[in-house]
């Protein structure tokens, strides 16, 4: 079951967190409904929406570009002028397309704390702000100090999950507590398991190199000792 789990860490991490933006955006609702509209409650409802818009475009496109060479994924993540176009391409940019919404949220939870006086909601925009910056702006294949950018993205999240739980118990959001719980599963699979390990490939010169060569193999006419 666990090998099982670690083949499809993605598609399963990227389901609890569209879980988790799913309960963020009832959360959302749910205050709207009970206070009418207001800019707080609709700048909130609108950054969960945008994150979970982000995490279905990773769910339904994410994977295939998380599968390719670090050479693509790096040439797909360079940042230049041309980058401001990709959030408006996500089924070429599926994942600069989610950071960058990514942003976005990180921004109207950060207002939506300030109006809330919520500092565990401020201080989870900021750590989602900094992580999903990094993801969209940073190449995948280049480490920072020795450690894989997607290990720091997922424990800045993890952080900002803890908040998410420490937000809805201050403002007695019960919705919010659950989507810090969805947000805390999501990030701390990816840390615990890893990406799944490719196949063992027999080495050369082992065994089982051997043992697939043809035993009686003919030598070639014409050569010293061969048959004439």
């Amino acid at each position: 079951m666990l090998a099982s789990l670690k083949s499809r860490i993605v598609t399963v991490s990227t389901s609890l967190a569209v879980a988790g933006e799913l309960a963020m955006y009832g959360a959302g609702l749910y205050q709207l409904y009970l206070n009418g509209i207001n800019a707080s409650d609709l700048v909130f409802a609108t950054g969960a929406f945008l994150s979970l818009y982000g995490q279905v475009t990773v769910l339904l496109l994410g994977n295939k570009w998380l599968e390719s060479t670090p050479a693509a994924q790096d040439a797909a993540s360079k940042f230049s002028i041309k980058a401001l176009a990709k959030p408006f391409m996500p089924w070429k940019y599926p994942m600069d397309s989610a950071y960058a919404l990514f942003v976005i949220a990180a921004f109207c939870y950060y207002l939506t704390g300030l109006s809330y006086k919520n500092p565990a909601l401020i201080l989870f925009s900021t750590f989602m702000l900094f992580a999903s910056s990094l993801g969209w702006v940073w190449p995948r294949d280049r480490k920072i100090s020795g450690y894989e950018p997607s290990k720091i993205i997922n424990g800045m999240l993890l952080v900002g999950s803890v908040a998410v739980i420490a937000a809805g118990a201050i403002g007695h959001m019960y919705i919010l507590i659950g989507a810090g719980v969805f947000h805390l599963l999501a990030n701390i699979l990816p840390i615990a398991l890893g990406k799944p390990a490719p196949a063992p490939q027999p080495a050369e010169g082992s065994d089982e190199t051997e043992d697939e060569e043809p035993e009686d193999e003919p030598k070639p006419a014409g050569k010293k000792g061969g048959k004439r």
